[in-house]
């Protein structure tokens, strides 16, 4: 998060206004999901290549595809703050579930 931020010119959090707010939460939101997927790979909950370049890739397809996937989601609302937190919890467990699929099949098909 603090990378995104500096690489976004964000030197000072108390400088964000208020049209920032939404890359914010979307950055947050994907960091979040990539972290739960980075635990299940730590307790081995998937297979994943042990090519480094292998391992890079599927790491670099399954990142672009959460930011995506986050960024839909808060571009479909009018108003990402008016969401409930239910509301958000879902979909971060809906793209969490996918992320894992597509995690799953590209380790696999890595891993061969």
């Amino acid at each position: 998060m603090i990378i995104d931020l500096s690489e976004s010119g964000i030197a000072d959090v108390a400088d964000l206004g208020p049209e920032r707010m939404p890359e914010i939460f979307e950055s947050f939101v994907a960091h979040a999901i990539e972290a739960r997927i980075e635990n299940d790979i730590a307790m081995k909950a998937v297979v994943m290549p042990v090519n480094t370049e292998a391992a890079q890739r599927v790491q670099d397809v399954l990142c672009a595809f959460v930011r995506r996937a986050v960024h839909d989601v808060v571009a479909q609302a009018a108003d990402f703050r008016q969401l409930g937190e239910d509301r958000i919890k879902d979909w971060v467990d809906t793209v969490y579930a996918q992320a894992f699929e597509l995690l799953r099949v590209l380790g696999d098909n890595e891993a061969r």
